[in-house]
């Protein structure tokens, strides 16, 4: 356990906050047992912070689970370290999963979100879009207004993908002036909805960087993979073919979204979806 951030006084209020802890874990195992007849119990414990017990048990009786599931308060004047060690926990997840200009998810955790939505969409037969998108002339506005200007465009873009997108959608960036989007549940006419918001949004924007007269605008190159859930396909090979609609994107002008609808590895070949099935897998 992590203790180099603690204090001596509150290494010892933590180990009597564990030994409370495991009263009440043993508390909880006993009337199991009176009750259930339950005689092997295995806990797994998840501090939900800001939760009331009422709210706690409306969720329980929403998800019907059995009245094995038990659950208990850790007030703060009792485990005020354990609070502050999850706390701690918290932030470490967002060094470690954030990028730290833009506060999106990094390239690392992006690619991890990205294989397990593909293996979900192949299990349950559901769509996934990706997006890769890149900054038109990104080096044009570092150049003539500065770095700081730059990343200020960057936080302003991030912004207007987090607006656009769902709670369940995941926005990344993955390079310098490169974002992505991972769009669980969402196929090509859907996502072109979603991105098209996204590019007349951000054609509109005017960013005011610090020290500049001049009204800072830009535009996007957006390249779009809508993956049906059939066939075999990894993210590698998902993503080659999203950013192969990008560098498509670009070279018929850039500021515009190319998409396509992709179906998996069937007999070693991946097949991208055209006519009749394309009119089927979209509507």
């Amino acid at each position: 356990m992590m203790t180099g951030n603690f204090t001596e006084k509150e290494r010892q209020s933590l180990i009597r906050e564990l030994n409370l802890l495991e009263q009440e874990i043993l508390r909880l195992e006993r009337n199991a047992e009176q009750e259930h007849e339950i005689k092997d119990i295995q806990v797994l414990i998840r501090i939900c912070h800001g939760l009331t017990d009422k709210e706690v048990t409306e969720i329980l009786s929403a998800l019907n689970l059995n009245p094995s599931w038990f659950n208990f308060s850790l007030k703060e004047e009792k485990y005020f370290v354990l609070l502050k060690i999850q706390d701690l926990i918290r932030t470490l997840s967002r060094v470690k999963d954030n990028d730290p200009l833009t506060n999106l998810y990094n390239r690392g955790y992006f690619e991890h979100i990205l294989a397990r939505e593909l293996r979900y969409a192949k299990e349950f037969n559901n769509p996934v879009t990706l997006s890769i998108m890149d900054i038109d002339d990104f080096k044009k506005i570092n150049d003539e207004y500065g770095h700081p200007c730059g990343d200020t465009v960057l936080k302003r873009l991030a912004e207007v993908l987090c607006s656009n997108i769902r709670i369940t959608d995941y926005a990344a960036r993955i390079g310098g002036e490169e974002f992505a989007l991972i769009l669980p549940g969402t196929g090509m006419l859907s996502s072109r909805s979603i991105l098209n918001r996204i590019l007349e949004q951000i054609r509109k924007t005017i960013v005011c960087c610090s020290g500049i007269d001049d009204k800072v605008q830009f535009t996007l190159s957006i390249g779009a993979a809508s993956y049906v859930g059939r066939g075999s396909l990894d993210k590698d090979e998902f993503l080659r073919i999203a950013d192969k609609q990008l560098y498509r994107a670009k070279s018929q002008g850039k500021n515009r979204i190319i998409s396509i609808p992709v179906i998996g590895k069937i007999e070693d070949d991946v097949v991208h979806v055209k006519g009749e099935e394309k009119k089927f897998l979209l509507s």
